[in-house]
């Protein structure tokens, strides 16, 4: 069981603005899910980052939430905030 919080992408500036005038704010993380790979359950569902191949992504809007939002639900899950493969990202 995965212990460690996924939330490992970050949009850039100008991705971050996009997705802020859709949505009246930007997630800090997102969970990358590879569908690229042929996986199929993008569960938790919420601030996910959909790959199809190497330099194609989608992010399901109406499924992102505000990062205290996210922060409560990643509480729920069991994760820890510090994941080991990326030890100077935190979760906020």
């Amino acid at each position: 069981m995965n212990v460690y919080t996924p939330y490992v992408f970050s949009l850039t500036s100008k991705q971050a603005a996009a997705v802020r005038k859709r949505m009246g704010f930007t997630p800090s993380y997102f969970l990358v899910f590879e569908t690229v790979r042929g996986f199929n359950d993008a569960g938790p569902f919420w601030n996910l980052v959909l790959r199809y191949s190497e330099d194609s992504f989608e992010i399901p809007v109406d499924l992102l939430l505000a990062d205290s939002e996210a922060r409560k639900a990643h509480d729920e899950q069991g994760w820890e905030r510090q994941n080991p493969c990326f030890p100077k990202m935190k979760l906020k």
